[in-house]
């Protein structure tokens, strides 16, 4: 999906509380130094850049897309980007991702996709006329 600046633009006016967040709260505590109970998924949080990850392997991506940044590749990119659905709903993607010619990725990091995962990407996709890229 390639969108130009003025269509995102117009987006982004015809949706006004889709935002970008930059950081995300994680939901950790601390008991001792140690962490209550594994992941439901058995991911593990990790720090990439001075942000927490919510898996080593949104971390790695992270570290990639800094790469690609540098290389000319990818514009700019940033986390959790967050899509209004029906309902008072949120998706969250993981990365939303501008390259250079302007296309625009809507990126997962999936291990598991869950049930309501699948439901929301078919929302998302059909709302937003875009395609989410899982890895």
């Amino acid at each position: 999906m390639s969108w130009t600046p003025e269509e995102l633009a117009a987006i982004l006016q015809r949706n006004p509380v889709l935002r970008v967040l930059e950081e995300v709260p994680m939901v950790l505590t601390a008991l001792g130094g140690k962490l209550k109970g594994p992941s439901k998924y058995h991911a593990r949080p990790t720090t990439y850049n001075g942000r927490v990850y919510h898996s080593m392997q949104e971390a790695r991506y992270a570290e990639e897309l800094d790469y690609r940044v540098k290389a000319g590749e990818v514009r700019w990119w940033c986390r959790q980007a967050e899509f209004p659905l029906p309902g008072g709903v949120f998706y969250r993607c993981d990365f939303l991702e501008v390259w250079a010619d302007g296309s625009v990725h809507v990126i997962d990091v999936k291990g598991i996709s869950t049930p309501v995962y699948k439901l929301k990407k078919k929302q998302v996709e059909s709302l937003y006329r875009l395609t989410i890229e899982e890895l």
